[in-house]
């Protein structure tokens, strides 16, 4: 199928690299350039400009991952209807945002599994704008992410939250946020607080409207009057905190994906705070208020509160969180 490895195609547009994108699939670059070659070929079109370096997409390589990420989706939604229809007592869906889905999935579903061997589990991952979509459809059980930070749904949610997750303002050091003088005691858990004139033209690498941090940055910008040199828009935020430290851009992040990059990586940033602006979000659980997999739903919360959430950096549980 055309969709068949789209995360290919989407790893090229990300990294604008194909090199780098190899690395980043585990693939040599010779096979990713093959695959590239035969599927544009197949489709009649370019879907990538690559006289230059950046690689960057065409217009037809941007309605091509546009277009197969609805088809990607829509098939997520069908294996999750099937698996339903052919054992619905026996199958747990869970629906995760892309960073969660790769630090806090696999200790939970380890749990899980040990609890209820006698369980299916399906994973689906994505932005939560789509978490929100898949529990409209009754397409997953339950959603990890900051979907209270996304408008709210015309389907019965109930809400509980689990984690606040520290916020910053990561920046390569060429750009001079943190002064020389500071750059020895500033970090994640020091950051710096500057100006918000500062920020004036920069690049920025932003997050797309289907991520949860949109809201929070849009805020950012409009609340500060912030006016971006040129702006940079990326689906995984760990995949835009790589482009921060090769000099991209500023990026406006949960402090839990750092854990991502190297101690020398880390080194190579300055880590910032904006005065009278929030330095936590809330990461909560979401499923359908008419669902009647409640029990393990619940179970699962537990299960993050005490045995996943504590593992994470930069990361606060919240006890006994609050339901809307």
């Amino acid at each position: 199928m055309l969709y068949e490895k789209l995360d290919y195609v989407i790893a090229i547009a990300e990294e604008q690299n194909l090199t780098r994108a190899a690395k980043k699939l585990y693939i040599s670059q010779p096979t990713l350039t093959m695959y590239l070659n035969r599927l544009e070929e197949s489709l009649g079109v370019q879907l990538f400009d690559r006289r230059k370096n950046p690689v960057l997409l065409t217009p037809a390589g941007k309605h091509y991952i546009e277009k197969m990420r609805e088809i990607a989706e829509a098939e997520q939604i069908l294996r999750g209807e099937l698996r339903t229809v052919s054992d619905p007592e026996r199958t747990f869906r869970i629906g995760s945002a892309r960073v969660r889905g790769h630090y806090w999935l696999p200790p939970l579903l380890r749990l899980l599994s040990e609890r209820h061997p006698e369980i299916f589990f399906t994973v689906s991952l994505g932005a939560e704008k789509q978490l929100q979509k898949l529990l409209g459809k009754d397409s997953i059980d339950m959603a990890i992410g900051s979907l209270a930070d996304i408008p709210e749904s015309d389907i019965p949610l109930v809400y509980e939250d689990v984690a606040l997750e520290r916020t910053l303002l990561v920046a390569h050091r060429k750009y001079g946020l943190v002064p020389p003088e500071e750059h020895d005691r500033n970090s994640p858990d020091d950051p710096y607080l500057i100006d918000p004139a500062s920020l004036q033209n920069l690049p920025f690498i932003t997050p797309s409207s289907a991520n949860g941090m949109y809201l929070i940055f849009q805020k950012m910008i409009t609340q500060f009057n912030i006016k971006p040199g040129h702006t940079l828009v990326i689906d995984t935020m760990t995949t835009g905190l790589q482009m921060t430290v090769q000099g991209l851009g500023v990026q406006l992040i949960s402090a839990g994906i750092l854990c991502s990059l190297t101690p020398g990586e880390r080194r190579e940033l300055d880590y910032c705070l904006l005065p009278d602006f929030p330095v936590t979000r809330k990461c909560s659980v979401v499923w359908r208020e008419d669902t009647d997999q409640h029990p393990l739903i619940q179970e699962a919360i537990q299960l993050l509160r005490e045995n996943v959430l504590p593992q994470m950096i930069y990361t606060e549980v919240i006890s006994n969180g609050s339901q809307q």
